[in-house]
């Protein structure tokens, strides 16, 4: 399952999906951020996409359930790209949860994420 987050809080679930990468542990990736932020490692691991510059905003994260750290919601990288991680353990069940926000479009709909895991969008 995979929901998004903004300013106004965290968006339902998307429907439950299975794909085959599995394992014991997570990675916490701040999308962006060229230095951790808490347990959110430096964006590594992706190709392609464009960093934004960071923003100073505070983000409202009051109705968004275990919020990652500011820092976190205020890089962002857009356009088509990639994130490839290594070391899973095959059929062992990831969750994925993803944070978002968007620090530079101010109205609704402005721009859109499409999420595939192992080749199926979630």
């Amino acid at each position: 399952m995979v929901s998004g987050v903004n300013n106004i809080g965290e968006g339902t679930n998307s429907s439950e999906a299975s794909a085959t990468v599995v394992g014991t542990g997570y990675f916490a990736v701040g999308s962006g951020n060229t230095s951790p932020v808490g347990a959110f490692v430096a964006d590594t691991n992706v190709v392609g996409g464009t960093i934004a510059s960071p923003s100073v905003a505070t983000i409202n994260v009051s109705n968004v359930t275990n919020p990652a750290p500011q820092a976190v919601y205020q890089h962002e990288r857009y356009g088509p790209m990639t994130y490839t991680f290594g070391g899973l353990t095959a059929g062992v069940a990831y969750k994925v949860r993803l944070h978002w926000a968007e620090i530079y479009f101010n109205a609704a709909n402005s721009r859109k994420f499409n999420v595939t895991i192992n080749g199926t969008q979630v």
